[in-house]
């Protein structure tokens, strides 16, 4: 699996336990290991002009700069 693909099968995992009540997500971790990186915003990236639960911090129902804005802010953070 390349990593394209990789990040998609990881992000669609991620959009669908965003939604769930069983999880409080770190804002702009999109992968899940409790801190918000590169890693993070290679998923970021990818959805950039799409929808996702994840890093759609406006909540206008599309990931555009505003919410870029949002992400530059929370990156370098951390769950305590």
């Amino acid at each position: 699996m390349d990593v394209a693909h990789r990040y998609r099968a990881t992000l669609d995992f991620l959009q669908t336990r965003a939604t769930s009540e069983e999880i409080a997500p770190w804002p702009g971790d999109g992968d899940g290991d409790g801190d918000v990186d590169f890693d993070d915003f290679a998923l970021f990236a990818d959805v950039f002009n799409h929808p996702s639960v994840v890093f759609d911090f406006d909540g206008d129902g599309i990931v555009s700069f505003p919410d870029l804005f949002h992400f530059s802010d929370v990156f370098g953070t951390a769950r305590p």
